[in-house]
């Protein structure tokens, strides 16, 4: 479990060139086309841009320039959750449908060995625990197998035209069978989108308008939220992939609809944030829950966060994990760094996001880091390499 007290060492200047070299490295040898870096350690704080937002207009990436933080959205949402835990609207053990009542009749989907679908009732019901730990069964249309199938269908279908966050929950309750038997296994799925349904049915008030009045507004981060206004469509950084000839292209289809609020609000990868908002979001939680006199969440709410969740079977299917992570709610976290080859710390944690944004907080040397980027993964990862400089740079 991570400490909270903090070693207060700071950063190393000369260490940190490192840092700066592996970056600019990164966009000469055309890994990115641009990125922020940000860290802060025992009072220290790194903050650099390298690169363009947009290529072929040379536009440089610039301290606020906007990213699309996909999976990264993941955090706040657990945050945002959390906040209604400590205020006891519900105990991470209560069963979903008692919020949420669709959720009672849904189903477990299987096939059987002839490959025909055949449906169980579930051995155990949904419970908050398995939202927060993403052991509930509830597939994303990327998988295989036919849950995954079925939220396909219903995700790409009409019937989820002009339906907010929670009635499109509770049509995936009526729909989309489960992928296992809540607990069984753990898959990186829908599970955080339905706790952003979830904050809606127990407040009343949409997803985004509980964001920004309880977390976005308190924390100061104007430029955090589901959609981008056209008086700041200019700062949205363009987002590229590797093409097979190592060129970087521009990659099509990913800035549709970001101009326009939403009624569906997914709290597991919808969000689109800044460097500098990110970064308060991270000193909070580096701050054991505070940030300038505002109070997010306890400190003990978030060494429960941190700690992991699953059992050894859970943990076998925890694919989006390094070796020597665990998985707490809605966070890796770091257990055994020798075994992954870390050189950090016990009880480090943290995501990423599909366009190889990234962040850690690591409490016992009072450490966080923000790593921004618009890259579509599959043939480079920047993190492997920049963690060992991060954490070369700690005094």
């Amino acid at each position: 479990m991570p400490n909270i007290h903090h070693a207060n060492q700071g950063l190393n200047p000369n260490a940190l060139e490192h840092v700066t070299q592996l970056l600019n490295r990164y966009v000469r040898e055309k890994k990115v086309a641009g990125c922020s870096m940000y860290i802060t350690c025992g009072g220290s704080e790194y903050r650099k841009n390298f690169g363009f937002a947009d290529l072929a207009e040379k536009k440089p990436i610039a301290d606020d320039t906007i990213f699309r933080i996909y999976s990264m959205s993941k955090p706040i949402t657990v945050v945002a959750a959390l906040m209604l835990y400590e205020r006891g609207l519900f105990s991470l053990n209560d069963p979903l449908s008692a919020y949420i009542p669709e959720f009672a009749e849904q189903k477990v989907v299987l096939l059987d060995k002839a490959g025909n679908k055949y449906y169980e009732t579930p051995k155990t019901p949904i419970t908050i625990r398995h939202l927060f730990t993403m052991t509930s069964g509830l597939a994303w249309m990327e998988d295989s197998g036919p849950a995954a199938e079925e939220m396909g269908a219903l995700m790409r279908s009409s019937a989820i035209e002009g339906k907010g966050t929670l009635e499109v929950a509770k049509l995936v309750a009526r729909r989309v069978g489960l992928a296992f038997h809540p607990g069984e296994k753990w898959l990186y799925g829908y599970s955080h989108d339905v706790l952003g349904a979830l904050i809606c049915a127990l407040t009343g008030k949409t997803f985004g308008e509980f964001l920004k009045e309880e977390l976005f507004e308190p924390l100061g981060m104007e430029d955090t939220g589901f959609w981008v206004p056209r008086s700041k469509a200019e700062r949205l950084a363009n987002i590229y992939c590797i093409a097979d000839d190592g060129s970087l292209q521009p990659a099509e289809g990913y800035t549709s609809g970001l101009f326009e609020p939403k009624l569906l609000e997914s709290g597991g990868g919808g969000m689109l944030s800044t460097l500098g908002d990110y970064a308060r979001f991270c000193r909070m939680l580096l701050n054991g829950g505070t940030l300038n006199g505002e109070r997010i969440l306890g400190r003990k709410t978030l060494e429960l966060m941190a700690a992991n969740q699953l059992n050894d079977h859970q943990l076998s299917y925890f694919k989006q994990g390094a070796l020597g992570y665990g998985y707490g709610l809605g966070v890796r976290t770091m257990m055994n760094p020798a075994c992954g080859g870390h050189n950090g710390s016990v009880g480090e944690y943290g995501w990423s996001g599909m366009a190889e944004t990234w962040f850690c907080i690591d409490p016992a040397e009072d450490m966080a880091a923000v790593f921004m980027t618009q890259m579509i993964p599959g043939k480079f990862d920047p993190i492997p390499r920049l963690l060992p400089a991060l954490y070369s740079a700690l005094e």
